[in-house]
């Protein structure tokens, strides 16, 4: 809450903190918040940090990306998952996008 209070306030030295909340494990990964603090951390940080902090917000994105895709993939009659063989090359594709990236 504190580091939102930053960010709304537009206190450019609290990117380090931003970022380091962002990345606590206790932040529910992809969640808005977390995005928010990581957008204003690249703004704001050298430009030396600006590679990894993109790369954490990638990885959200990518995350982000992959479980709509997942819920896009259920079929609406049966109930069951739609199991088609392009369903199953984005799931695998973006999973190893992920693995790869981390």
């Amino acid at each position: 809450k504190m580091c939102v209070q930053m960010v709304e306030a537009h206190f450019p030295t609290a990117w380090d903190i931003c970022r380091k909340v962002a990345n606590c494990p206790e932040v529910s990964k992809g969640c808005p918040a977390q995005k928010h603090l990581l957008q204003f951390s690249v703004t704001h940080c050298p430009a030396a940090e600006i590679e990894a902090i993109l790369m954490n917000l990638w990885r959200i994105e990518v995350l982000d990306l992959y479980c709509n895709q997942e819920s896009l993939m259920y079929e609406g009659e049966s109930g069951g998952r739609a199991t088609g063989p392009v369903q199953q090359l984005v799931g695998r594709g973006v999973q190893e996008i992920v693995m790869r990236s981390a």
